[in-house]
């Protein structure tokens, strides 16, 4: 559970920091770079309503959380979590006033002492903790014989819908947030932009995108959007050709010959 009151961002390089999602919200959790990545432990106190005692006498770190303990030990890259021994990338170390732990701590123990599921996404700097949906979106764009055709890939599955509105075609995920990733989208006069906002991608259209059709796969993890022209206008009228007179008839505008009586 995320709690308010956050104490300051620890020292490090500015503006270095993950985006903490889960179903309360978002939250930034600033670490310091480096292999490994280090998370100061006061943060994940303000996250996640860690308290954290030292021992003295045994040179330890307790850790308490939701009636679990994880005890830690400074200089060793391993600590006792959940009735068990796991490893990290690097060792618990104190800074001054401040504990320090790898960032992999949060996958390693506090997730199953606090029994939740996290992960964490390094390339977009997301940190998933719990139930949250946070599918990973990319983009491309292709130029077929006509039209155009974009591909958004989707990971995991996740439902959509989409919708036109004016010249702008929406994508709508059933999602806690998106995870955008190269979105390259753009064709001449069918689409010229694609951006993400909250849980919705957008297709700006060109002036050529008369029509779309949208198909997804059996899973829902590829979705292709076919950009359609006008449909080119009918052929012109074939002018009416007229019907050959029959035979022995008189051609059209001359009299017929006189019977005999």
């Amino acid at each position: 559970m995320f709690l308010a009151g956050a104490r300051p961002a620890m020292q490090g390089q500015a503006g270095a920091s993950y985006t903490v999602i889960s179903t309360e919200g978002r939250r930034a959790l600033p670490f310091r770079p480096g292999a490994p990545e280090m998370i100061a432990l006061d943060q994940l106190s303000g996250l996640f309503g860690l308290k954290f005692t030292e021992d003295t006498l045994a040179g330890g770190l307790l850790i308490e959380t939701r009636g679990q303990r994880i005890l830690a030990v400074p200089g060793q890259s391993f600590v006792q979590a959940a009735g068990r021994v796991v490893q990290l990338s690097g060792p618990v170390v104190r800074e001054r006033n401040n504990w320090q732990v790898p960032i992999d701590f949060l996958t390693q123990a506090l997730g199953p002492a606090i029994g939740q599921r996290i992960v964490i996404r390094r390339p977009s700097r997301l940190i998933l903790v719990g139930d949250v949906r946070v599918p990973q979106v990319n983009v491309r764009a292709e130029k077929p014989a006509t039209g155009a055709r974009v591909i958004v890939e989707i990971q995991p599955a996740t439902p959509h819908r989409v919708t036109r509105e004016g010249n702008r075609l929406v994508i709508r995920f059933e999602a806690t947030a998106i995870d955008p990733g190269p979105i390259t989208a753009q064709v001449p006069d069918f689409v010229t932009g694609a951006n993400v906002v909250g849980t919705t991608l957008t297709l700006t259209l060109g002036a050529s995108a008369v029509d779309f059709k949208a198909d997804d796969d059996r899973d829902e993890t590829h979705l292709t959007i076919d950009l359609l022209p006008a449909p080119p206008p009918p052929p012109p009228p074939t002018p009416a050709t007229p019907a050959p007179a029959a035979p022995g008839a008189p051609a059209r505008g001359q009299d017929a010959p006189p019977r005999s009586i």
